[in-house]
């Protein structure tokens, strides 16, 4: 073997399908080899093409870039002296997601040959390119491994990623977008049913004089109260049960453990419940301009509720259905004074 081939036989390693191979095979491997000089901005590869090489800088520099939608190159990656790149739509016989230049001057190891089919060679070499794939498909085992771990020990900030996206900003309880996450506590109930046949059931929430409150104090008193509000729900609400902001100040509780007579029960709570948080206190106690013997003189605001309650799955099968009749039965109520509740199943009146 020449110094030449020894040489490309060393550089063979850093391809990681190759690097476990024999001396004997990598020296085999550079034949199918060419060394070529790239000047500055010469291009390798476009994006779209057959993945039909791999390569190995010898030395320079080489940059993996793409297109956004508008046009504009973002680079990806960049390769220097030593390092490898193109194998995976070599082996995988897969087409070039992005292009590839040199930013400098550049000498490449190209695999295999310009001219040279990689098929035909592992015809013509079916053993030796037996075990370099093999040993391609273990390093990349290994690295989908390595990734569901990492993934693993970091899924409490997972979690929290999805919590800020699943959360509103204002009052802290989760936004809509949560509900699809809570299709699957309707579609396979954990708790039983209760005699007539409901499994879970959804709440729907509407303070009846909230424009009381924006009128008085703003909007900014009017986000302090609705904030406070939030908060004076949850705190009535039992374990397995979730409050979403459902739209301006009308707020959902998703109820997959209940039956009618737990819905009714919550609901009656929180028509209870709502008229104990004075406003007027919540907001004083968030103004700065105010001092405390104004705050102790302001007169108390409360208000009152409406609830709609749709039952799973007399009023619907679905969580969009049920929260959709439960919005519409909560208007019902509001429309008739407020300050109640109602199902949305007549029959269970």
């Amino acid at each position: 073997m020449s110094a030449s081939e020894s040489a490309i036989a060393d550089l063979l390693r850093s391809f990681e399908a190759f690097a476990a191979l024999s001396d004997h095979d990598r020296a085999w491997l550079a034949r199918y080899c060419e060394v070529l000089g790239l000047q500055r901005g010469a291009q390798i590869f476009a994006a779209g093409t057959a993945g039909e090489q791999a390569y190995v800088i010898v030395s320079g520099e080489v940059v993996v870039s793409t297109k956004d939608a508008d046009g504009t190159a973002r680079d990806l990656a960049r390769y220097v002296t030593g390092e490898a790149f193109g194998e995976l739509e070599l082996f995988s016989n897969g087409v070039r997601a992005a292009a590839a230049y040199c930013s400098c001057d550049t000498r490449l190891l190209v695999f295999p040959s310009r001219g040279l089919q990689f098929p035909a060679l592992l015809e013509r070499h079916p053993e030796l390119f037996a075990r370099a794939l093999h040993r391609y498909i273990t390093v990349v085992a290994s690295r989908i491994r390595a990734v569901t771990e990492q993934v693993a020990e970091n899924s409490p900030y997972i979690r929290q990623l999805r919590m800020q996206m699943y959360r509103d900003k204002l009052t802290g309880s989760y936004n809509r977008a949560y509900l699809a996450e809570y299709t699957r506590a309707f579609a396979e109930p954990r708790g039983g049913s209760d005699p007539s046949g409901v499994r879970g059931a959804v709440v729907m929430i509407k303070p009846d004089n909230f424009k009381e409150i924006n009128d008085t104090y703003g909007h900014e008193g009017g986000d302090a109260a609705l904030r406070s509000l939030a908060e004076h729900i949850t705190s009535m609400l039992p374990a397995e049960t979730s409050l979403i902001r459902y739209r301006g100040n009308e707020f959902c509780v998703v109820c997959p453990e209940l039956g009618a007579g737990g819905a009714a029960e919550l609901a009656e709570k929180l028509r209870a419940g709502v008229p104990l948080l004075d406003f007027a206190a919540v907001v004083a106690a968030g103004n700065a301009g105010g001092t405390a013997e104004t705050h102790s003189r302001r007169q108390a605001l409360t208000i009152t509720a409406s609830i709609g309650i749709a039952l799973h799955p007399l009023d619907g099968r679905s969580l969009e259905e049920l929260t959709a009749r439960a919005h519409e039965t909560m208007f019902e109520v509001r429309g008739g004074g407020g300050d109640s509740f109602a199902f949305a199943s007549g029959a269970l009146q």
